[in-house]
């Protein structure tokens, strides 16, 4: 039996397991639309605000913008207040979305010091409070957590609270909020999490074309979450899907195709210049290229340059 395959996430169809990790700062609309092209299961948005929902925040909405090819569709939500999950619900806000997803996994201290994020982890009342008032407000939720704030000793416990709350899966990065993203994911703890849930688990942590496989198949989890390697190889979804190999020519044909995304969903070039260097420092550790070229790729300062850097690397 394939190790790669559709799952369900409450009564959401998803054509794999391989799903793209939200990511601050880079999962966003032309991004998510490009994964979805190179073969992705689910593409989760940035974390979104619950309270810049409430109040209407104009960056906020403009997070919550889909594109057609999402299906099924997934926003990432951030709050610690139950009440304010259970407006925006209430309110509509959340109904053009399949599946609704809580973050309570980031760990950088802006997010934290409000008790949002990987912060809920050490209130689990609050945390499952959140989950029961979506579910009861009919949303498909599920979570994405850490395994733990300084350690794994609680991670279980935690996850089944969630589970007990209705949450459809759970994503489990393996590493601790303590850790940030430094370190080995640790994937015996989030196999272990895996074998005592009944729900979908999800596994994320440093998973690559060379070890996602092997990752199905010793680890009870139900997929994988890909997050820095699909910045750097969009394609990886499809590779690992279909038995390919990476390609630098498929890499700058998608890179063009993200300048051309970027193009109909931002209206100022100067920012979608500064916006796609952050991606180009992914996407450049694939490509063959001298180091003179890739200077020029990250220092151009309008999307003409870029194009023509990329067209005189002379593979595209």
């Amino acid at each position: 039996m394939s190790l790669l395959k559709p799952i369900k996430i409450g009564n959401i169809a998803l054509k794999n397991n391989l799903i793209l990790a939200p990511m601050a700062g880079y999962t966003d609309l032309p991004f998510r639309r490009i994964a979805f092209e190179c073969g992705c299961g689910l593409a989760p948005s940035e974390m979104v605000s619950v309270k810049g929902l409430i109040y209407n925040n104009v960056k906020t909405n403009n997070l919550m913008a889909i594109h057609d090819i999402e299906s099924p569709s997934c926003v990432q939500l951030f709050g610690s207040n139950p009440d304010d999950f259970a407006r925006v619900a209430g309110d509509g806000l959340l109904e053009k979305f399949d599946i609704v997803d809580i973050n309570m996994g980031c760990p950088m201290p802006k997010i934290t010091k409000n008790g949002d994020g990987s912060a809920l982890m050490s209130d689990r009342t609050r945390a499952s409070a959140i989950v029961s008032t979506l579910v009861k407000s009919g949303v498909i939720t599920t979570a994405k957590v850490r395994l733990g704030i300084d350690d794994n000793m609680g991670a279980l416990d935690f996850c089944k609270s969630l589970e007990e709350a209705g949450v459809s899966a759970i994503t489990v990065h393996g590493r601790t909020a303590k850790q940030l993203y430094t370190g080995v994911a640790d994937w015996e703890s989030i196999g272990k999490i895996a074998s005592k849930m009944k729900i979908p688990i999800l596994g994320n942590g440093d998973v690559s074309e060379d070890n996602a496989l092997e990752r199905l198949n010793i680890y009870p989890i139900a997929g994988l979450m890909i997050g820095r390697n699909a910045l750097s190889n969009p394609e990886i979804f499809n590779q690992l899907a279909n038995s390919t190999t990476h390609t630098a020519r498929n890499l700058q044909n998608i890179i063009l195709r993200h300048i051309e995304y970027s193009k109909e969903y931002y209206e100022n070039e100067q920012f979608i210049v500064h916006k796609l260097r952050k991606h180009f420092a992914y996407y450049l550790r694939n490509i063959d290229a001298t180091k003179q070229t890739k200077l020029q790729i990250l220092r151009a300062n309008s999307l003409m340059e870029i194009k023509n850097a990329i067209e005189s690397i002379g593979i595209y």
